[in-house]
């Protein structure tokens, strides 16, 4: 049997001779790509089979879960792709969403941009799997945060044909903008960790959400005296 003691052992001195040979800042790095980026590849299916799973969990025992659509247009801005130079670009790209309750939900998305590398046409193909977060529950505007994973396929139209794929971890901030009971406007920013690159790309995209299922109605007390209408007895 594994001792324990060993284990802990063995990182602690791994971590003090990265930090002795490169600086705590390279050591921090250097550790996050070996041991995070490695996690994040071998666990991010088995990360959103439980994602996914744990919705389905959820839906059956949340009175408030539906599903809704993003479409949208993003705006991409790349880091060298394995050291080549790609064009900043637009794109455009769609999200299903299922909301659990008025603060999280789960989201799946697909973003497509076309771009140039030089003369050469490059293809951009974007997945995400992301948890949303709302600050807010009520008001017309909600600031929201993005925390999960993806995958980004760079394909290279050169005289011979070259694929770039990376895996992401990815973090945003936005804003869910209520327009009607059942459409509202939805703006993010979202950096993209590609640990199969070391490299950081980012995305803001802007568009619509829909939903089949309109909002609740928050209940009315028109005197303001704490107690909503269908309840209070006062004149």
């Amino acid at each position: 049997m594994t001792n324990v003691h060993s284990i802990t052992n063995s990182w602690d001195c791994f971590l003090i001779s990265l930090v002795a040979k490169n600086g705590y800042h390279t050591a921090i790095a250097s550790f996050t790509t070996r041991f995070w980026g490695g996690f994040m590849k071998s666990t991010k299916i088995s990360l959103i089979a439980l994602l996914m799973a744990t919705s389905a969990v959820w839906a059956e025992n949340s009175q408030d879960g539906h599903l809704y659509f993003y479409p949208h247009w993003s705006a991409y801005q790349y880091d060298d792709v394995v050291g080549i130079s790609v064009d900043d670009d637009n794109g455009y790209g769609l999200g299903i969403g299922y909301r659990f309750n008025d603060r999280w939900s789960f989201e799946v998305e697909f973003n497509r941009i076309e771009t140039m590398a030089g003369i050469y046409h490059v293809d951009t193909t974007v997945w995400h799997y992301n948890a949303k977060y709302n600050f807010v529950t009520d008001g017309r505007v909600k600031p929201f945060m993005l925390l999960g994973v993806g995958d980004t396929d760079n394909k290279f139209e050169f005289p011979t044909p070259y694929q770039a794929a990376a895996t992401s971890a990815n973090l945003g901030f936005g804003l869910d903008i209520g327009l009607t009971d059942n459409w509202s406007m939805r703006l993010d920013v979202r950096g993209m960790y590609l640990y199969d690159h070391d490299a950081t790309d980012t995305m803001g995209t802007i568009g619509f959400v829909w939903s089949p299922r309109a909002a609740k109605s928050m209940p009315v007390d028109s005197d303001g005296d704490g107690v909503v209408d269908h309840a209070d007895q006062c004149p």
